[in-house]
């Protein structure tokens, strides 16, 4: 996820903190956040990849379970 599409994500889910004089500082914090969720998507899509090629378990459990790695 690029800049714009963070500023376009924040806009339009009405954080009511962007403008058009944008905070660097602020969208630095979001692109940051931005990041860390798409690392634990790609985590869980792995583990999804696990499950359908090992087995054991659920989808669900495993995702729940990852809190406890």
């Amino acid at each position: 996820m690029n800049r714009e599409d963070v500023i376009r994500l924040v806009r339009e889910n009405g954080f009511g903190l962007i403008d058009d004089d944008i905070d660097d500082d602020l969208i630095d914090y979001f692109e940051r956040f931005a990041a860390l969720v798409a690392a634990e998507r790609e985590a869980c899509a792995q583990l999804v990849d696990h499950i359908l090629c090992e087995g054991g378990g659920t989808y669900g459990d495993a995702i729940r379970n990852r809190s406890g790695e």
